[in-house]
């Protein structure tokens, strides 16, 4: 079941879904993070959670993964799928529940999304994405660093207002939060843009 905030988040993406996904369309954003996650794991069957307009898809197809991805707004999904045909993406409720059986991938990729999960359900996000990976699977997942939980972000896309909330977490919080659910830290990328420092986690499912 979704928090009050989780609905108000999801919807706002669902409202403004490609004036957002417009605003964030550069391929060559996790250049770096790409090339990284590459050296970790060279090919293989990899889930991106989530997709968001499907800004990553041709690029992580492009090197050769076989990908599949999935978003909790069906009109970001919409937007994926038209812009990658070639891809397999589904719309989810919710990321606590992931309609793969366990060991199902030898990577995931998860840029900018634990950022909207509240902190008290942040080990079953990270618990269900351990779930489907496979032992010594890597994934990539990027939050941006800072303190406060709930905090309401307002933007204005399209003349709308765009109402979406974020938890920030510090390195050393979040790196405790991934090695309690048996997600070994490889790397922790630091990602600075403008204000914000984005922290980009390579880890390891342990076995």
């Amino acid at each position: 079941m979704l928090t009050p905030e989780e609905e108000i988040t999801i919807e706002s993406y669902n409202r403004i879904a490609k004036g957002w996904a417009d605003r964030h369309n550069n391929p060559y954003f996790w250049e770096e993070e790409t090339a990284i996650f590459q050296k970790y794991l060279p090919r293989g069957q990899i889930l991106e959670v989530c997709t968001g307009g499907g800004r990553d898809v041709s690029r992580l197809m492009g090197i050769g993964f076989d990908y599949e991805g999935v978003d909790v707004s069906s009109k970001l999904v919409e937007l994926a799928k038209s812009n990658n045909p070639d891809a397999k993406i589904r719309h989810v409720p919710y990321i606590y529940n992931l309609p793969y059986l366990a060991d199902s991938f030898e990577g995931i990729w998860s840029s900018a999304t634990l950022l909207h999960v509240p902190e008290s359900k942040l080990p079953y996000a990270l618990y269900e994405m351990r779930r489907v990976l496979r032992p010594n699977g890597v994934a990539f997942i990027s939050i941006k660093e800072g303190s406060g939980k709930a905090i309401l972000e307002e933007d204005i896309i399209d003349d709308q207002k765009m109402e979406r909330f974020f938890w920030y977490y510090q390195e050393g919080e979040f790196a405790t939060q991934l090695e309690d659910t048996r997600l070994e830290v490889l790397k922790v990328h630091h990602h600075p843009i403008g204000h914000t420092n984005w922290l980009g986690f390579f880890v390891r499912a342990k076995k």
